[in-house]
């Protein structure tokens, strides 16, 4: 699977960027208080911690019973896994930058931003970036709605996981077959604006993430349950101070949009 991530890697480099401005961008970035920079800020925060995911990791280590002797190869996974997932994200933006953006164009659907690459970076260009985009959505398409079904029995006192069979956990594949097929119903209505549900969808996951965050904050810094694994300060300072930073762009997101309806 990793290839397919490399396939973004490739067609960033591919689109002929200006490589001193994306670095100087990406160290020194133009921070704008405008309603539509802090709404799009909101969004790539919310794609790039997800919320579903801090459900999923939790669930699937339970179900795999991970253990105290585990730690240390289960943290180095999850460091690994942002470190790349990172990497992929900046040459995706990079790819759409240099291409999309330069030449002004706007586009509506994942079908559009492929093809618009064909023109602007070539035809290889335009093939990797689409094998990349339609393999990251099949890997979302099926561990979102996992991690939703697990999130809903766990809550409920349901059975769940993956390794159990339709008999042991019928409400966890009830909740998945439905979340499946009603999200691909949404997915085929006519003429849906699908990139700006997309979007929206990630600013969501953006203003939710610090309550999540706080949360589970509150039970890594617990000694009682953390044992020599809980929190270091530090790690606290960065990961509240990112959280409450999240929350004071929301609440301006939230403020901005009252007044443009009143």
């Amino acid at each position: 699977m990793i290839f397919f991530y490399i396939t973004y890697i490739i067609a960033g480099v591919m689109a002929k960027p200006d490589w001193g401005l994306a670095i100087r961008s990406t160290l020194l970035p133009r921070i704008q208080l405008n309603p539509t920079y802090i709404y799009i800020l909101v969004g790539v925060i919310g794609t790039t911690i997800t919320p579903w995911m801090q459900f999923y990791l939790q669930s699937t280590y339970v179900e795999k019973r991970i253990s105290v002797k585990d730690y240390k190869f289960a943290r180095a996974e999850v460091i690994l896994s942002s470190i790349v997932s990172d990497i992929v994200s900046f040459f995706m933006i990079l790819a759409c930058a240099a291409t999309l953006f330069y030449a002004g164009m706007s586009v509506n659907s994942a079908e559009e931003a492929a093809l618009a690459l064909r023109p602007l970076a070539g035809e290889y260009a335009f093939i990797l970036f689409g094998v990349g985009l339609f393999f990251a959505s099949s890997i979302g398409a099926i561990l979102v709605p996992v991690s939703t079904s697990f999130s809903i029995c766990e809550g409920l006192g349901f059975e769940s996981g993956i390794n159990k069979g339709i008999k042991e956990a019928p409400i966890f594949y009830a909740i998945l077959i439905a979340t499946v097929v009603s999200s691909a119903a949404i997915v085929l209505i006519p003429n849906l604006p699908l990139i700006k549900i997309m979007v929206l969808s990630q600013v969501f996951s953006g203003m939710v993430l610090p309550f999540i965050m706080i949360a589970t904050l509150k039970i890594a810094n617990d000694k009682r349950l953390m044992g020599e694994y809980v929190n270091s300060r530090g790690f606290n300072i960065l990961a509240y101070a990112g959280a409450y930073l999240v929350i004071i762009m929301t609440a301006y997101l939230m403020v901005v949009s009252i007044k443009s309806i009143i």
